[in-house]
């Protein structure tokens, strides 16, 4: 941050983090300044994504894509992958 860091630059460390299997928010790049805290502050990725709140939606496992790709290791930019979802008529989102 000495050299100007940004919520841009927070963004891109938090997202290189992630593919290296470590989980940051942005937020945390500012309260934790250096490489030491920002240690302290990072935690695994779960292999499951939950909704915050967990009202509506329960667990959804990481596809085998992912997991080949963390398994790989090293530095990836980007993963891909679309799907269709049906959801039942009237459903309030």
């Amino acid at each position: 941050f000495d050299l100007g860091g940004d919520s841009i630059v927070s963004i891109q460390l938090v997202g290189r983090a992630r593919g290296r299997g470590l989980q940051l928010k942005p937020e945390d790049v500012f309260v934790h300044r250096t490489v030491e805290g920002l240690a302290t502050a990072a935690t695994d990725v779960p292999d499951v994504i939950v909704e915050s709140s967990g009202a509506r939606l329960g667990g959804l496992p990481l596809p085998p894509s992912v997991h080949e790709l963390r398994e790989r290791g090293g530095v990836f930019t980007g993963h891909h992958r679309s799907l269709l979802l049906e959801t039942p008529p009237g459903l309030d989102l």
